[in-house]
């Protein structure tokens, strides 16, 4: 499984879902805009910590996040 392009999938579901734009998301975790949006766009994969603190924001599990499914 490509678990790259599930995060970027959810990721931008959940900000959609929630009217979250990457200027907010970018604030609430004190990263850049940039960041947020290479993230988005799968340019770039986020370290763990940065993964958590997503997952902890939108109040989800780090399994939702990834897409990862119970088998």
């Amino acid at each position: 499984m490509d678990y790259n392009r599930e995060f970027v999938k959810n990721l931008n579901e959940y900000m959609s879902a929630r009217n979250v734009t990457g200027k907010i998301l970018a604030k609430e975790l004190n990263m850049s805009e940039a960041a947020i949006s290479y993230y988005r766009t799968g340019k770039r994969e986020p370290q763990l910590t940065t993964l958590c603190m997503i997952a902890d924001f939108f109040e989800i599990t780090l399994d939702e996040l990834m897409g990862r499914k119970e088998y």
